[in-house]
């Protein structure tokens, strides 16, 4: 009976010890991590110090600003609508949805060189504060990726 005790006792003891340790550990991670924040007058920045200087001499702080801004509108649009559709980095739709809002609100015609090199830049800006991930392209297939759904993950067509 006291031999069962201690085996108790023993493992009573030893549960508390992994439970601590899974609690400390924890902490540890949440107090790590910085919340990541869009701070547009960074982005700006981040963006502007570098763009190509034709680019540059083109676009000022203002103009740059203002294709973010109409970039940060349309993902938040796409992330409602289609959120696994939604990619940093200025593809095609996202450089039209840009061209023709701030054409349409702003009267201004910015070239797609202009608007696709200022989506790029800020692609990299929120990589930078860790806001999204690695590049689709680096990234290996999964079973929800576009080149993959349709197919058996372990291989071969799904019927």
């Amino acid at each position: 009976m006291a031999a069962e005790v201690v085996v108790a006792a023993l493992l009573a003891a030893l549960l508390m010890v992994m439970v601590a340790a899974l609690v400390w550990q924890e902490a540890k991670r949440r107090a790590d991590r910085e919340p990541r924040v869009y701070v547009i007058s960074e982005a700006v920045a981040f963006v502007r110090q570098r763009l190509p200087a034709d680019i540059a001499s083109r676009l000022d702080n203002a103009k740059v600003q203002r294709i973010l801004e109409w970039e940060v509108y349309y993902l938040q649009g796409l992330a409602h609508t289609r959120p696994q559709d939604t990619i940093a980095g200025g593809d095609d739709e996202a450089i039209d949805f840009v061209i023709e809002g701030i054409r349409e609100r702003n009267r201004v015609v910015h070239s797609r060189e202009d608007v696709a090199a200022v989506l790029r830049l800020e692609a990299d800006y929120l990589l930078a504060i860790g806001a999204v991930g690695p590049a689709v392209s680096d990234v290996a297939p999964t079973a929800s990726s576009p080149d993959t759904i349709g197919r058996d993950p372990r291989g071969g067509e799904q019927r």
